[in-house]
């Protein structure tokens, strides 16, 4: 599978430096341990892992 229609949700900024790192869409879903510049760089945030799945799923929203 091309690595461009995988996905990676996750709590800190290396989740997310690790799906760019190989062309991978990402949502950072914060919790205690999330920095504030990591949320604000993240390309996508969700509440909670329901939110963030229900985002990747939604009609319209960007594919690469």
């Amino acid at each position: 599978m091309p690595t461009a229609r995988c996905v990676v949700i996750g709590d800190i900024g290396a989740d997310v430096e690790a799906a760019r790192a190989v062309g991978a869409r990402a949502v950072l879903v914060p919790t205690a341990v999330t920095l504030p510049a990591e949320i604000a760089s993240a390309p996508a945030t969700a509440r909670d892992l329901l939110a963030a799945v229900r985002r990747l799923l939604a009609p319209g929203e960007e594919r690469r």
